[in-house]
């Protein structure tokens, strides 16, 4: 279906060039005219996005320190919790229809946000910078629960998705996904398996042939959905995301509790989730936009 023009995420950002930005759905001849500002001048590469050598210093060396632990913590729920890199929606998180069936109203709201505004992945979590800020350009989000705590502002901006949220409790986080064209999120891995990850498309960008054009590749896997199409993944295995498309890419993202764990790997998780929340207050994180 055709949306109104006002709704779409033009974008002005240019393509990154480097092996992981070419792509062969993107003949070179394209690549020029991405470069050059579209509409509203947003997204552009400019000095905002450029990290200081101190900035870039401390993101990496927390970085080095958070993939040391994110090993450690994995090793320990690899040997306990053995699942799939893909996982069924159906049975691991039955609440995601409530999701899938509001997914035109949760793109309303979204577009009413200015996600263009909304902190980069990095601004909040440095540790993140690797992935996060690895091409300069854009993956933004707009947080409405991080690890059971709201954001009580984000939250008001977008009700129908604040009161799905409440109904379904076993959703730890909540956040609307920005990605700027030609985005690429390089090879990464989450931290533990207690959180399942849970994809809604919200405003997916199309190629030529109609296929979606943001890829993600998740355990040598390539995925690709759609808008108002879900799909419930396991983060701790390797995954990256690549957006091909001269459009930005907007998507819901949930971290979902895995459920029937081993009592053991149930006070792990729990335990991890405080420790994540008391980190946060210490550092007092903003996730207001």
């Amino acid at each position: 279906m055709q949306r109104p023009a006002q709704q779409r995420w033009a974008t002005s950002q240019s393509v990154h060039q480097g092996k992981a930005g070419h792509h062969p759905c993107i003949p070179r001849c394209h690549l020029a005219p991405l470069k050059e500002k579209l509409t509203n001048g947003h997204h552009r590469r400019s000095h905002d996005y450029q990290l200081s050598v101190s900035q870039r210093h401390r993101g990496n060396e927390m970085s080095r320190i958070y993939d040391f632990a994110s090993k450690v913590v994995r090793r320990i729920y690899e040997k306990r919790i053995n699942a799939p890199a893909i996982l069924d929606a159906a049975t691991e998180f039955p609440n995601s229809t409530k999701f899938i069936a509001d997914w035109q109203s949760i793109r309303e709201e979204a577009f009413a946000v200015r996600l263009n505004r909304a902190p980069r992945f990095h601004d909040l979590m440095p540790e993140q910078t690797e992935i996060s800020a690895s091409d300069g350009l854009d993956w933004r989000m707009f947080i409405l629960k991080a690890y059971d705590v709201a954001v009580p502002e984000n939250l008001a901006r977008m009700p129908v998705l604040s009161r799905l949220l409440f109904e379904c409790p076993e959703v730890k986080s909540a956040a609307i996904s920005f990605l700027a064209p030609g985005k690429h999120i390089p090879i990464h891995r989450g931290p533990f398996r207690g959180i399942m990850r849970f994809h809604l498309g919200l405003d997916i960008p199309r190629q030529a042939d109609g296929s979606p054009a943001t890829v993600m590749v998740i355990n040598d896997q390539e995925k690709r959905i759609s808008d108002g199409e879900g799909m419930l993944w396991d983060d701790t295995f390797p995954h990256a995301v690549t957006n091909y498309a001269n459009q930005a890419r907007v998507a819901l993202l949930l971290d979902v509790w895995r459920p029937r764990m081993p009592l053991d790997m149930e006070i792990l998780s729990r335990l991890i989730v405080r420790g994540v929340q008391a980190g946060m207050r210490y550092r007092g994180v903003s996730f207001a936009a």
